[in-house]
């Protein structure tokens, strides 16, 4: 007969082998971008193998395990939120900032990868450069592909609603005007598909197509 110990005990070990997938898989998903392992004609166990022999090493050898905070996750769950709440100001802010996080991660990895430039330069990149310049000439002036016409168009206008949410003026206008929230709903009704663009997007080009389960669960 089993105790409420032995499956005490069976739930804290599982629930520490599946925290134990978790870390391993955003270590290796961070030793693709920072171009330690290429995952490139190499089968996933392969990738798999390389990447435990390689986070085994850096263990042995004491060295320090560097992390980023990666907001991403909260950011897109409260904008579709939001969105269902009809809260489009707050949803377009948030989208638009999940939006910048994931194109400022895609440039930061292609820089620091290429090893050509500082930490503070490729920091400084980030900061000088605004979300319109983001989307369009920063990426082909570092070597990564442009965005498609239409979901740039889509961004484009994502950040200039948000701005004008962020930036508010508070302009005088009839009480039937409701030509921004309309803007807001058309915008928002097919911002879906342009996440569903960039996720594909950032797996090309940061990650060399790898499919990730921690980047699968976002």
């Amino acid at each position: 007969m089993t105790g409420i110990g032995d499956v005490m005990a069976k739930r804290v070990v599982s629930e520490e082998e599946d925290l134990g997938r978790i870390l391993f898989e955003h270590m290796l998903d961070g030793l693709i971008a920072s171009g330690d392992i290429d995952p490139r004609k190499k089968t996933r166990d392969q990738v798999h193998r390389e990447a435990a022999a390689l986070i085994t090493c850096r263990f042995r050898d004491e060295a320090p395990l560097l992390f980023a905070i990666d907001y991403r996750d909260d950011l897109l769950a409260n904008a579709r939120v939001f969105r269902r709440k009809n809260s489009l100001g707050i949803s377009c802010v948030l989208y638009a900032t999940w939006m910048e996080h994931l194109i400022n991660g895609i440039v930061v990895i292609k820089l620091t990868r290429e090893g050509r430039f500082s930490a503070l330069s490729v920091l400084e990149v980030i900061r000088s450069v605004n979300p319109a310049g983001k989307l369009t000439w920063l990426l082909p002036l570092v070597g990564l592909p442009r965005l498609s016409e239409g979901h740039t168009a889509v961004l484009k206008e994502l950040v200039e609603l948000r701005n004008s949410f962020v930036h508010y003026k508070w302009r005088m206008v009839p009480l039937d005007d409701n030509k921004e929230h309309i803007r807001l709903g058309r915008l928002l009704s097919k911002i879906e598909r342009t996440v569903r663009y960039l996720k594909r997007y950032e797996r090309r080009n940061a990650y060399h197509g790898f499919p990730s389960a921690a980047r699968r669960r976002r």
